[in-house]
């Protein structure tokens, strides 16, 4: 592979540092750019030229077609919505990678199967999705998905014509749903819920604002409790001598001041301590199933092994030991699918990582919602390396990404703004003089590219370039 593709600027390794740039380290392009000509002193491109480098990647990698499989295992399901549209995304291991490498899937484990972008999505249309991409890779042998409305009804649909396929409940948002069910309704829980909002507000804006109670997210906030629970653990353990003279260090106060204030902003706490001895029973049982299913999937002999692991129960509240018995159930009942000696996949945490690194992405942009930007989430599976950013753009031109745009995608918001109110007015040029005392020009970019004339006065005719070895300008466009 040349270090510089035919009828690019750029060298690849260029390219590569921009893209990893935008995908690994989270940055915009703009401060992309600006590393790039920072560290390496060099003529940067301009944020659509790096943008475009990225979505011909992205649509590269989702036109690979897999290997027709028997054995593929889909992970499914749909991004948080953004604008009026959601993306249905399909992830896909096979079986036999499944028993070589164990069930603790990363990134790189996986590919991307399907991207269906849509504005509205019930069962029949998550069939339709499913049975289209069946036809194109092969029937799976099982289906993981976190039991959506829409996506479980799909998949029962699916299961009509496809019997044999497995239908498998991800066990980290079953566990959330088992304690929604415990917590939701639980008066001692919402009090403390409560209890944590109104200290939060309390010391927000003092010294002791170092020791906010963290905010639960509100969507799935049932598997957030682990973070209230530590919290409330450190807050109780400043009652010792230790804790006593470390937060009176803190806050810069005596002792027995800081002690004051502590039993002022936090002694509701033991009103709760034996609440958060069973709520924290709750977390463990939780956990140990997760773990349990990470490490060695779902299996017909899953419940009995969660059962022989369970320690003795901690105090006398009932909900603990049911709470045992309904986690012991789900397994046992997902297990009851598998046959007898295999192990399947139990987890679809794989996607929900995935989903995180592409929120970052959308949600820094101006314009928040998806379009073209899906094209990102098969870049994020991968190692990006100049030989398959070669590939890549040898194969893919913009023109093609542009039509793939057009045939799966609506306008996007920032079309429509623009068929109401026309392009952004252009900027005002700046004074003569301005220009000359900051030695700059109204042609050159903010990425730091030279004015054309002044470059065109530094380029060698296209006989003295082709003389030098170099493609001239008129060549690169003929190319």
């Amino acid at each position: 592979m040349p270090s510089r593709l035919k009828g690019h600027v750029y060298s690849l390794a260029t390219m590569r540092f921009c893209l990893l740039s935008v995908v690994q380290a989270h940055t915009s392009y703009r401060s992309a750019l600006l590393l790039l000509r920072a560290h390496y002193g060099m003529v940067t491109p301009c944020v659509e030229t790096v943008r475009g480098w990225l979505l011909r990647l992205g649509l590269y990698l989702l036109q690979q077609v897999p290997h027709r499989r028997a054995d593929w295992v889909w992970i499914i399901d749909h991004t948080l919505q953004w604008g009026t549209a959601r993306c249905l995304v399909i992830l896909g291991v096979s079986q036999a990678h499944l028993r070589e490498h164990g069930f603790r899937l990363g990134h790189a484990d996986v590919c991307v199967l399907a991207l269906e972008v849509v504005e509205h999505s019930d069962g029949d249309v998550v069939h339709q999705q499913l049975t289209a991409l069946a036809a194109r890779v092969g029937v799976p042998r099982q289906i993981v998905s976190d039991h959506g409305a829409d996506l479980a009804k799909g998949i029962r649909l699916f299961q009509h014509a496809q019997p044999a396929v497995i239908d498998t409940y991800d066990v980290t948002h079953k566990m959330a749903c088992l304690l929604k069910g415990l917590l939701e309704h639980d008066e001692r829980w919402q009090a403390f819920v409560r209890q944590c909002a109104a200290t939060g507000a309390r010391v927000r804006q003092t010294a002791g604002s170092f020791l906010l109670p963290p905010t639960l997210r509100s969507k799935a906030r049932y598997m957030n409790l682990e973070a209230l629970l530590n919290w409330a653990e450190r807050m109780q353990g400043l009652l010792t001598t230790a804790g006593n003279r470390q937060l009176a260090a803190a806050l810069e106060m005596p002792v027995p001041a800081a002690c004051a204030w502590w039993q002022e902003t936090f002694g509701w706490l033991e009103e709760f301590r034996s609440d958060l001895e069973t709520w924290s029973q709750y977390w463990e049982l939780v956990c140990r199933a997760e773990a349990q299913v990470r490490a060695a999937g779902i299996s017909v002999t899953a419940g009995q092994q969660y059962r022989a692991a369970l320690p003795r129960p901690r105090g006398q509240d009932a909900r603990v030991p049911r709470l045992a018995e309904q986690i012991e159930g789900f397994l046992s009942a997902e297990g009851a699918k598998v046959a007898t000696g295999q192990a399947l996949l139990g987890s679809s945490e794989v996607i929900e990582s995935v989903f995180g690194s592409y929120k970052q992405y959308v949600e820094r942009s101006v314009w928040s919602e998806i379009g073209s930007n899906v094209l990102l989430v098969p870049v994020l599976l991968v190692t990006v390396t100049t030989e398959l950013l070669g590939r890549a753009l040898q194969a893919v031109r913009g023109r093609e990404v542009w039509a793939w745009c057009q045939e799966h995608l609506g306008k996007s918001r920032q079309q429509r703004f623009r068929q109401v109110f026309g392009k952004t007015r252009a900027k005002k040029a700046e004074p003569a003089a301005a220009r000359v005392a900051g030695n700059t020009s109204p042609e050159a970019d903010v990425a730091g590219r030279r004015p054309p004339a002044e470059a065109a006065a530094e380029r060698p005719p296209p006989a003295e370039a082709a003389a030098a070895g170099r493609p001239s300008l008129a060549g690169k466009v003929a190319a």
